[in-house]
């Protein structure tokens, strides 16, 4: 930043400004959830601030798991559904919320791994 309060500027090679850089053009999630880029100076970001962690998949996980079980349990509320539809969505349901806690854990261990 300089000196000018009346205008001020950030330049930094290292990183984009996230005020005149929409980040969701630069970073994407890929296949494994991972925070990716195709672009070099992204791809030097996720290096600096080691996006690459493990923990940043597990809590992406994390996060579809608890968006799925949500969609589920307002399924379950729906009283227009069969007994037989409501019995799938339950199973489902135990499903991920069984997946649920094995990530967690796995996403506590990687958080406490330096």
């Amino acid at each position: 930043m300089n000196g000018d309060k009346n205008n001020p500027t950030t330049n930094n090679e290292m990183f984009y400004n996230p005020v005149e850089v929409d980040y969701n053009t630069i970073f994407y999630r890929n296949e494994y959830g991972g925070i990716d880029s195709d672009d070099k100076k992204g791809r030097k970001m996720i290096a600096e601030l080691k996006l690459y962690r493990a923990l940043y998949n597990f809590l992406w996980m994390l996060e579809q798991l608890t968006f799925t079980a949500n969609k589920l349990e307002n399924k379950l509320k729906d009283d227009n559904i069969s007994y037989e539809q409501k019995k799938l969505y339950q199973e489902e349901l135990n499903l991920i919320n069984k997946y649920y806690r094995r990530v967690h854990k796995l996403f506590q261990e990687s958080y406490d791994d330096k």
